[in-house]
């Protein structure tokens, strides 16, 4: 696969070191986020689905949720190397893996971090209607032939943000991301950007999940209150457990 596609977009690193991937110092982080409660402000969320709280609704509860999942995320990116891509998965369908996916990487872009979001959800994707975004190409069209660049989307009004959306929904999803083609370009996408984060399927219905996060490394577990069943929590984390993905937390989605 040729990495020409991505030499537009990302021209150099911030913030992670290009021989490892491991986070700067905490004195740079903060030099980031001095100026992050104005950038939002100016933000404009009309363009974007109600979804996407990180813009629309910047001093929300839940938003500050969510910017405290991203701290302990950059925590864990000061104390360990392998966290620079991230699969959000989930037990069932809505529990919010796409809503938090998006508002995860529309966070970290505001850091001035480069941060590429990556649908890999071939069987209900989402992506594209959060950010408004066309869905002829996208990722499932990067796996099956030459890579373009009008595949990923740099996002209007969220400078740092990249977004490939699924594309359309291919016949063989677990046979598509199998492929060696879906591999190189998590590891091309590491080499390019600063934080690559993937949404999935439900771990419930396909094994998707289970091989996207694989090849991720790193595994954000999404449960929602009142909502997803303690049973099939259970069960997707001994699932998890018993691979070699890094597993970074549990968020629970109110």
């Amino acid at each position: 696969m040729a990495d020409n596609k991505y030499n537009n977009p990302i021209t150099k690193r911030n913030g992670i070191d290009n021989a490892n991937g491991s986070c700067n110092s905490n004195n740079q982080m903060a030099a980031r986020t001095s100026s992050l409660t104005n950038q939002a402000q100016d933000l404009p969320g009309n363009l974007f689905n109600r979804d996407l709280i990180s813009v629309r609704y910047p001093r929300g509860r839940q938003t500050e949720s969510l910017r405290t999942l991203r701290t302990r995320l950059l925590n864990i990116c000061k104390d360990n190397s392998f966290f620079q891509s991230i699969a959000v998965l989930s037990p069932q369908q809505k529990d919010g893996r796409t809503f938090i996916a998006a508002n995860l990487a529309s966070l970290f872009s505001q850091l001035e971090l480069r941060t590429l979001l990556i649908d890999a959800d071939f069987r209900r994707p989402r992506q594209h209607n959060v950010f408004n975004l066309p869905n002829k190409v996208g990722l499932s069209t990067t796996l099956v032939q030459q890579p373009r660049k009008s595949d990923i989307h740099s996002i209007q009004g969220i400078p740092n943000l990249y977004v490939i959306p699924s594309g359309p929904i291919p016949p063989n999803p677990q046979e598509l991301l199998s492929q060696p083609y879906f591999k190189h370009l998590i590891a091309l996408a590491r080499q390019k950007f600063e934080v690559v984060i993937i949404d999935t399927p439900a771990a419930d219905q396909v094994a998707d999940f289970e091989i996207i996060a694989e090849i991720a490394n790193t595994a954000l577990v999404v449960a929602k209150k009142h909502t997803t069943s303690s049973k099939k929590l259970q069960k997707l984390a001994e699932r998890v457990e018993s691979t070699k993905i890094n597993i970074a937390g549990l968020f629970l989605n109110k």
